[in-house]
């Protein structure tokens, strides 16, 4: 394996990529490339005898530009509960989660510098969102979603960026709330909330103001 990153060292944006493995570590996989590049900077397996929902981590010492972050299954039935969260490396912001519900391969992309999902101020045409996730009982089963809707989702979509905000899998604890601060583009949106058991959020609450 490589040796660790000096953080102290990098002059450039420090990323931390936090995985947690889920139910299968064997399948799980990802790499971290530029924006549709053929080949990848790195590529990152948990280590034979890893424990199921292990939270394993990463530091990548990365240049100003676009990237991506490429999760795949071997066994091409998704991630089973596993999921990616990156954060700035300094700051400890989140800049975004990320998994597969189904199938062999998931790109997600991302921008470097980031801005962190929790912002305190928008720029001209956007406005300050504030969400807060009461959770109860079976917490690690739920996640939400920002969808950009209409015309606005046509555009995000042909741009690969549908989804606007999705801090899904985030492998929420029990009894907490969680609050996050973002900023979303004039238009109309949807907003999703799913649970990976189908059977509802046992009395979790999210509020958007």
């Amino acid at each position: 394996p490589a040796p660790p990153l000096d953080a102290a060292a990098c002059a450039a944006n420090l990323l931390r990529v936090e995985l947690n493995v889920g139910d299968y570590p064997g399948e799980v996989t990802y790499m971290i490339r530029l924006e549709n590049a053929a080949t990848s900077l790195m590529e990152f397996s948990p280590p034979a005898g890893t424990e199921v929902r292990a939270l394993l981590e990463s530091m990548q010492c990365l240049d100003d530009g676009a990237y991506e972050v490429v999760m795949q299954d071997s066994y091409g039935d998704g991630w089973n509960g596993a999921f990616v969260r990156l954060s700035d490396g300094r700051t400890n912001a989140t800049l975004g989660t990320g998994t597969m519900e189904d199938g062999a391969e998931r790109v997600m992309k991302f921008v470097l510098p980031a801005t962190a999902l929790d912002v305190t101020e928008c720029p001209a045409g956007q406005t300050l969102v504030s969400a807060a996730l009461t959770t109860t009982v079976w917490a690690a089963e739920i996640s939400w979603t920002v969808r950009t809707v209409g015309e606005l989702a046509r555009q995000q979509q042909a741009a690969g960026a549908l989804v606007l905000r999705q801090p899904e899998l985030f492998d929420f604890q029990d009894y907490q709330t969680y609050t996050l601060t973002f900023c979303l583009p004039d238009g109309s949106f949807s907003l999703g909330c799913l649970d990976r058991y189908f059977d509802g959020w046992h009395g979790g609450e999210l509020t958007l103001t």
